[in-house]
């Protein structure tokens, strides 16, 4: 029973963010990848200014 009711809970989570792991659609990798893209250069940007602020 427990078992049944955490799967629902995952797929009513992963529709909800219009995702779901299990079924991945090319247009979701894609969108996954351009925000890790985004995200990493974010950080970049980031990293940049400290290490020109420590120096």
């Amino acid at each position: 029973m427990s078992a049944d009711s955490n799967k629902n809970e995952n797929e009513v989570k992963s529709t909800s963010q219009e995702f779901t792991p299990h079924k991945v659609t090319k247009k979701d990798r894609e969108r996954q990848q351009e925000l890790l893209r985004e995200e990493k250069a974010k950080d970049l940007k980031k990293d940049h200014h400290k290490k020109h602020g420590n120096n």
